[in-house]
């Protein structure tokens, strides 16, 4: 079972590993992203996971971006389901 700390967060984007995820878009050019899924609970109960599952919905999806945010992070990207645009990047610490 994950740790998880009761300190709570002022929002979901003090999480751990968001401003990471947040700044690699940016320098990619992604205008918008919006944090989804458990996180935004976790932080709305006041729930720090160290190694957090961050969920993004992105108005503009492709493989051709989450391999792009994989390398930025040092990780790898996979299509969940490429026709629902769904993709999962993965790295070591997020």
């Amino acid at each position: 079972m994950e740790r998880i700390s009761q300190n709570s967060p002022a929002s979901a984007l003090d999480m751990p590993g968001v401003s990471r995820v947040r700044d690699a878009l940016s320098g990619l050019g992604a205008k918008k992203a919006h944090l989804v899924g458990g996180i935004t609970r976790d932080a709305a109960l006041g729930k720090i996971r160290l190694r957090p599952d961050i969920d993004l919905a992105l108005p503009q999806t492709s493989l051709v971006l989450a391999r792009a945010l994989a390398k930025a992070l040092g990780g790898s990207a996979f299509a969940l389901d490429e026709g629902e645009g769904a993709y999962r990047v993965a790295w070591e610490g997020g």
